[in-house]
């Protein structure tokens, strides 16, 4: 059992964690382009942008202002400018 944010997980989830190679984040923004785009090479900017966009750009993902404040709190808890 891995807890996680006093959430109980179950195995699958330590299994899938055990069985993953990706040790940096540059490393697993790669893949995530990798496996949402098969055909087109990878480069960092260009992985970066398309993550960025489909998860963090307010125009394209709606949270509604509570779910925005919580993620920006979450990935940008120094800067207090972004909304």
């Amino acid at each position: 059992t891995l807890f996680i944010d006093s959430q109980n997980v179950g195995s699958y989830l330590r299994d899938t964690l055990v069985a993953d190679k990706i040790q940096t984040q540059d490393e697993a923004i790669l893949e995530i382009y990798r496996r949402l785009r098969p055909g087109d090479p990878p480069t960092l900017d260009t992985a970066r942008t398309l993550f960025n966009n489909l998860f963090f750009n307010p125009e394209r993902y709606d949270l509604s202002r509570v779910g925005r404040l919580k993620l920006n709190y979450k990935f940008y808890k120094d800067d207090k400018d972004k909304v």
